[in-house]
C-alpha cells in the first residue's frame, strides 16, 4: 500500500532480492516516481591462504552474523579450502558459543539482536531445515532461544554434498559451509554462454605486470569455462574512489557514534566525569585511520 501510494514522491529500499524485484516491476508503471534498491543476494566469502586462522574465523562471524544477519553485504556462504576448513570452522564454533543474542537493552550488552519480525524467524528455520532435507550437514545447530519472539541463535549447516544448491538469499543468521579442493572449484555454477562484461576503465595506467599477468588469466579462466567476454565501458569509474572516500567516511562517523564506552566498544579505565570518559574511552580506543575517518565523516554531514 505504501508503495503505491500517491502522496509518495519516491521509494528508497532496503530488502531482499525479490521484494526488491516486484518493487521494480511496481515503479515500472510510475516513471515518474523515484525508486532506489539497495539489495543483498546470496553472498560468498573464499577464506583462502589464510594466515591467522582465530582473525578470519572473526572476520566471517562478523560478515555474516552482524545485525543478525540482516544486511545486505552479509556473508550467506563461506567458501574455504578443504585442507584449511576443519581448523576454520572449529575456531568460528568457538567464536559463535560465546556470543549473546538478546534484546537492546540487554546486559551484557548483546551482538545479535532479533529478526525483524515473527515471520522472517520462521522462514529462516524452515530454510536450514531445507538444506538439511536435502543433505546438508549440521555444524552449529539453528534455534529459537524464545518460542514467541523473533530471535534465532546462528544457524552453520555444511552444504558441500548438497546438490542443486538453492541460488537464494538467506536473509537472517544463517552461514553455508562449502568446502572445496581448489580455488577453481570456488567459482560454482554453470556460465557457459553467459556474457561476462569486462570493464576497459578498470586496466588502469601503471598497473603493475604481475596484477595484468592475473588480469588476463583471470579472463582466459572465464573463458575457458564457456563464457563470452565482452568489452564494455563504465565512464564515471574515476569518480567511485572520490565518491568512496565521502561515503566511507560519513558512514564511520556515523556507525561508530555507538562506541562511546558505555554500551559498546573500550571503555578507559581511569576517568574524571562521564564526558571524560566518553572523550578518552574513543580517544583511546580507536586507531588513527579511525579517527581520521571519523573527522572527515563528521565534516561531509555536516556540510552537506
Amino acid at each position: 500500500a505504501l508503495a503505491r501510494h500517491p502522496g509518495i514522491d519516491g521509494l528508497l529500499f532496503t530488502g531482499r532480492w525479490d521484494n526488491g524485484r516486484e518493487l521494480h516491476r511496481l515503479y515500472g508503471e510510475m516513471p515518474n516516481k523515484i525508486l532506489a534498491l539497495e539489495m543483498g543476494g546470496n553472498n560468498p566469502i573464499i577464506a583462502w591462504d589464510v594466515a591467522d586462522v582465530p582473525q578470519a574465523a572473526m572476520m566471517i562471524v562478523q560478515s555474516a552474523f552482524s545485525s543478525a544477519g540482516q544486511h545486505c553485504t552479509a556473508a550467506r556462504r563461506l567458501i574455504v579450502a578443504e585442507d584449511m576448513s576443519q581448523a576454520l570452522i572449529d575456531e568460528i564454533a568457538k567464536l559463535l558459543e560465546r556470543l549473546i543474542i538478546g534484546d537492546p537493552h540487554s546486559k551484557p550488552a548483546p551482538f545479535m539482536g532479533p529478526l525483524i519480525d515473527m515471520a522472517a524467524a520462521d522462514r529462516l528455520v524452515e530454510a536450514y531445515l531445507d538444506l538439511m532435507m536435502r543433505g546438508g550437514r549440521p555444524i552449529r545447530h539453528m534455534a529459537r532461544p524464545v518460542a514467541d519472539r523473533p530471535f534465532l541463535t546462528p544457524g552453520v549447516i555444511d552444504v558441500t554434498d548438497v546438490e542443486n544448491r538453492p541460488d537464494v538469499e538467506y536473509y537472517g543468521p544463517l552461514l553455508q559451509v562449502i568446502r572445496v579442493p581448489d580455488f577453481e572449484a570456488a567459482l560454482t555454477g554453470d556460465i557457459r554462454g553467459k556474457k561476462i562484461g569486462i570493464p576497459r576503465e578498470y586496466r588502469v595506467d601503471g598497473m603493475s605486470s604481475e596484477l595484468m599477468a592475473l588480469w588476463d588469466n583471470g579472463v582466459a579462466m572465464l573463458k575457458d569455462a564457456g563464457a563470452e567476454i565482452v568489452d564494455i565501458s563504465l565512464p564515471h569509474t574515476k569518480y567511485a574512489l572520490p565518491a568512496y572516500y565521502v561515503i566511507a567516511p560519513a558512514e564511520a562517523s556515523s556507525n561508530l557514534s555507538r562506541f562511546d564506552g558505555v554500551r559498546y566498544g573500550y571503555r578507559a579505565p581511569e576517568y574524571g566525569d562521564l564526558n571524560d570518559m566518553y572523550a578518552k574511552s574513543r580517544a583511546q580506543g580507536f586507531g588513527e585511520e579511525v579517527k581520521r575517518r571519523i573527522l572527515i565523516g563528521t565534516y561531509v554531514l555536516s556540510h552537506g
